[in-house]
């Protein structure tokens, strides 16, 4: 492990009780099952590493001559930059992809080289979750709870199932939006209601016709007829997005049946449209039946000016106004551009923080930059960033300790260039969240 590195998506990341950087060094894990003094033989020393994370996969540099085209079995290309040397391409490797490159003969036995083959998503139920009891122990502090963790039954790198569907060969459980298989109840089922409120920049560049609503969708003939352009793209998108959430309540009813009713459903949606000016094209409407969507965001029009500004004003607005409880807003916040109004987070980010804690709520923020303008990127990232910032100063306030694990939503940044990736970014925010894991690399 002394030529080892940590790698892992994340800059930091907590592992074994300690907090790490990308580039620490593995040194800390020496092995206490076998140690060889032989840099060599360093590859042993990867041992009780694997042996602690069970289901996992390793981190190397990526092999193939283009990048663009990486493939093969036992190997998942990363597509972020990741330290060490961010510049490099990397990848996810199987276990037994990773021993076999060492040329060294894998010491682990059958049974742990099948755990180590099997895909490492978790679902995110809150009954897997480390829970404290109300008895006090023995020496005064409260006892916790560790539960059983459930993991997919597929192998790691499986092609996803069809999200919502029947689990294979008639087993019990059910599969989430983005294909993996459990057989444990559908956190669906008991998941936390939202409140999604889209902030979308309708000014003039959005008339550009670089980018179109998708082709053979529902919605692709009544959207182009009056929307044939950018803006047109994001509706599509905003639909997609609704439909993946549906699909996941529909879930919730029975676990899995895609036929099922999500009546029992209590998310709502809510539309900020923004340019120079500002109109709510709708507010806090129930997702489920909405049917007329479509039809209230065709109503308006590319024109003006942008201002970030009064987006997240009437973001703010429609928080306070529409707070409920049971349910967590989350805002995202969409534009082809950079703002022209001078937009400030320690102003606008921190008075829709303000507004929305005197009420007793926190929303969380995803920005996405669409198109391939950059002026408005770096704007875009900061408020991002400012607001995942906010989030963990509160929590470090209330709990005295930030653990980023403890928290299943984040504040992002995410960047679309096309009407497809805008989709799959849409479409990716309501995935099932997994359980994050560093790697280690050979220096």
């Amino acid at each position: 492990m002394i030529q080892t590195v940590f790698s892992a998506v994340d800059d930091e990341f907590e592992y074994n009780g300690f907090t790490f950087n990308t580039g620490d060094r593995g040194s800390c894990f020496l092995c206490n099952m076998i140690l060889y003094r032989s840099k060599h033989l360093r590859n042993h020393e990867f041992l009780q590493f694997c042996k602690d994370l069970g289901r996992h996969k390793h981190i190397d540099y990526c092999q193939s001559v283009d990048h663009t085209k990486c493939t093969g079995e036992g190997i998942q290309h990363i597509s972020e930059k990741i330290n060490p040397d961010p510049d490099l391409p990397k990848d996810f490797l199987k276990h037994g992809l990773y021993w076999k490159r060492t040329g060294f003969k894998d010491p682990y036995n059958k049974e742990d080289q099948d755990l180590f083959s099997k895909c490492d998503a978790l679902c995110c139920g809150d009954e897997h979750q480390i829970k404290a009891t109300q008895a006090a122990s023995s020496t005064g502090g409260s006892n916790t709870i560790t539960p059983a963790k459930s993991y997919c039954e597929l192998p790691l790198f499986h092609a996803p199932l069809p999200g919502g569907s029947v689990p294979p060969n008639g087993g019990v459980g059910y599969v989430s939006v983005d294909g993996h298989y459990f057989k444990c109840q559908n956190p669906a089922m008991v998941g936390s209601d939202f409140h999604i409120i889209f902030v979308i920049d309708r000014s003039g560049s959005m008339t550009t016709t670089d980018c179109k609503p998708l082709p053979n969708t529902p919605v692709e003939r009544q959207l182009r007829s009056t929307h044939n352009n950018r803006l047109g793209a994001v509706y599509d998108a905003v639909y997609r997005f609704v439909e993946t959430r549906q699909s996941t309540l529909r879930s919730r009813a029975v676990g899995g049946a895609a036929s099922a009713s999500p009546s029992n459903s209590n998310d709502t949606v809510s539309m900020v449209l923004f340019d120079d000016s500002v109109v709510t094209a709708f507010a806090n409407k129930t997702l489920v039946g909405f049917s007329g969507m479509v039809s209230e965001m065709q109503k308006h029009l590319p024109r003006g000016g942008t201002s970030f500004g009064v987006g997240i004003k009437q973001a703010t607005d429609i928080c306070v106004q529409h707070h409920d409880p049971k349910r967590v807003p989350v805002i995202i916040f969409l534009s082809d551009g950079g703002c022209t109004d001078n937009f400030r987070n320690d102003v606008g980010l921190q008075q829709l923080f303000d507004s929305t804690a005197s009420v007793g709520s926190k929303p969380f923020l995803t920005t996405v930059r669409f198109g391939n303008d950059t002026s408005g990127a770096q704007m875009l990232r900061s408020m991002a960033d400012y607001a995942e910032k906010h989030h963990k100063t509160t929590a470090s306030r209330q709990t005295g300790s930030i653990s980023s694990s403890s928290r299943p939503l984040k504040n992002s940044y995410c960047e679309a260039l096309d009407e497809f990736q805008l989709a799959e970014c849409f479409t990716g925010l309501a995935k099932s969240l997994k359980e994050y894991k560093p790697a280690l690399m050979r220096r």
